[in-house]
């Protein structure tokens, strides 16, 4: 079962330096954190990272782009607000040292991202959402 966390200095070491937040299986071992995307890293859609690490080595990197929405799709969504975040997968790269299925990574992302929502900080002012793939 996943928790969000702000992740340690150890963790940043190992993983990402850059990364804040992450969604921890600490019983699997599995952490499931965005790294941060700055424009300059972008195409005309802006996206987020995303990467799946197994005992502490990457194992899969995935490229998403998300819709937030209000259930009643208010205009204007203001920090309290319940929110929807639907995830789409732009593409996905698979590392030499994962040894899951697409079908796994999937579930193990979709569990993450349930969790993670949108990380500590704006999950501070939208403590309220729910989270929807389109995958």
């Amino acid at each position: 079962m996943f928790e969000l966390m702000i992740m340690t200095e150890e963790m940043k070491k190992k993983l990402d330096p850059d990364a804040y937040s992450c969604a921890i299986d600490k019983s699997a071992n599995i952490i499931v954190w965005k790294s941060p995307t700055r424009r300059s890293d972008c195409d005309e859609d802006f996206y987020s990272r995303f990467y799946i690490a197994k005992n502490y080595i990457k194992i899969a990197y995935f490229r998403l782009i998300h819709n937030r929405t209000s259930p009643n799709n208010s205009e204007f969504i203001v920090p309290g607000d319940a929110v929807i975040y639907n995830w789409s997968i732009i593409s996905f790269e698979k590392y030499d040292t994962c040894t899951y299925k697409y079908s796994e990574l999937l579930e193990i992302l979709k569990e993450g991202l349930t969790t993670y929502g949108q990380g500590v900080w704006i999950n501070e002012s939208h403590p309220d959402f729910t989270v929807t793939f389109d995958f």
